[in-house]
């Protein structure tokens, strides 16, 4: 690994951990100020304002992509990728706000006036264009290897989300309104980031537009809109079918053996998956040279492996730690004496965690390639036999068969990205 990418993984792993920090400062005082049910719906706007690779519709990877090549046409192709974003992200707003009062009544006002609720999830609605241009903006600025200012306004960003709430009064719509604002505040920095940028390559590349991609010059870039929008779809399909397998196992968990032992899992669950920070950081800082690889016949797959050897290599000793840690820590942690079922799942979980993260190589290879489908297609036919696995061991197993389950399917999941990774690169190789 070279400097710069030591580099960029290190700020992606500080603007990852930043916000961690924040809310495990901000949730203990939260939850004694707070409501139960409007700390409840605090929480959901938080998990809302965090899911970004959901709402994106994957134009974010999509533009770091088209950055990293710096092909002819930059300029209608990143403002291709900018209209696109602008347009999803009014669209998600209008269908949030008028899909509140269904929403609401959905799930459940408890103790809380509907009007209150309809109001806040309203006001949620306005943060998602702020979610899709900020991502996009990222996308940007990773794809021309800025991750310092990508991070520097990302993890303080959603820092403030956690933060903010705080000097509210504790009414729910104060909440999420303080919460909202700090995504937003993201949204204009980064606005005035790339306005900046704009100018900049505009002058650098001898583009036609010199006067900012914000503010005029150039109509829709809709020949590139197609290509954008079959990319982004792929990459959007992938965090959909990610999503549920990262959560199916908390709701047949519960389902099959439990709201109960679902509160002492699901924590395990959250601290031990939190390692993926590392590698989706590493991952996400040689994106942009993967992009180069895929374009160079021969040296992809030289590249590739030294990439996947440098995470296994990285995370062999700590996982080991982990698995071996794992009964002592769980007991100092919880405080109590964790049941043996929850300790060999951990442990499971542990091993399927680092085969996850070593897949995380291969899978940004075939996206940079402009294979995005690949990945889609792998979790979507993983997906069922997941489910099918999952339900089968936690009737055989209890609980551990969580972990086991989840492992089984992240080591098939890695075996799976590297043939296809190396597949690719052996076929550019050959062609």
């Amino acid at each position: 690994m070279d400097q710069q990418v030591a580099r960029d993984t290190a700020w992606n792993v500080a603007g990852a951990l930043l916000p961690i920090a924040a809310g495990l400062w901000a949730f203990p005082k939260l939850l004694n100020a707070v409501e139960p049910e409007a700390f409840g719906w605090l929480s959901i706007a938080w998990i809302v304002l965090g899911a970004g690779g959901l709402f994106d519709l994957g134009l974010g990877r999509a533009l770091t992509r088209e950055v990293s090549t710096q092909g002819s046409r930059l300029d209608a192709r990143v403002r291709a990728g900018l209209q696109l974003s602008l347009v999803s992200g009014i669209v998600f707003a209008l269908a949030g706000a008028v899909l509140a009062p269904g929403l609401a009544a959905w799930v459940g006002v408890g103790a809380l006036e509907p009007g209150e609720v309809t109001q806040s999830l309203r006001i949620l609605s306005v943060a998602l264009l702020a979610i899709v241009l900020s991502s996009a903006f990222r996308g940007i600025l990773e794809g021309d290897r800025f991750f310092m200012l990508a991070n520097a306004v990302r993890g303080p960003s959603i820092a403030a989300s956690f933060l903010l709430p705080l000097v509210v009064e504790p009414e729910l719509p104060n909440l999420v309104a303080a919460a909202v604002a700090g995504r937003w505040l993201g949204t204009v920095a980064y606005a005035w980031i790339i306005r900046r940028w704009w100018k900049t390559r505009s002058a650098a590349w001898r583009l036609e537009s010199r006067t900012g991609v914000l503010c005029q010059g150039g109509g829709p870039s809709t020949e590139f809109w197609g290509p954008m929008i079959r990319f982004g779809g792929a990459v959007t399909l992938t965090s959909a079918f990610a999503f549920v397998l990262s959560q199916a196992d908390r709701v047949l968990v519960a389902r099959v053996l439990g709201t109960a032992v679902l509160g002492t899992w699901s924590p395990v669950f959250e601290v031990i998956s939190r390692v993926m920070i590392f590698p989706v950081a590493f991952a996400s800082a040689l994106f942009p040279r993967m992009v180069r690889w895929s374009d160079t016949p021969g040296a992809s797959g030289t590249a590739l492996g030294r990439a996947g050897l440098s995470v296994a290599f990285a995370l062999l000793l700590p996982c080991l730690g982990m698995f071996a840690a794992v009964p002592t820590a769980l007991d100092l942690w919880l405080g109590v004496e964790v049941p043996l079922g929850v300790t060999q799942g951990a442990r499971w979980l542990v091993v399927g965690v680092y085969f996850n993260a070593v897949a995380q190589v291969p899978f940004a290879f075939l996206q940079a390639s402009g294979r995005p489908g690949i990945p889609a297609m792998l979790n979507g036919l993983e997906l069922p036999v997941y489910l099918l696995l999952l339900t089968a061991f936690l009737e055989m197993f209890g609980i551990a068969g969580a972990g086991m389950a989840w492992a089984i399917r992240a080591s098939a999941d890695a075996v799976f990205m590297y043939v296809a990774a190396v597949a690719l690169a052996r076929s550019r190789r050959v062609g």
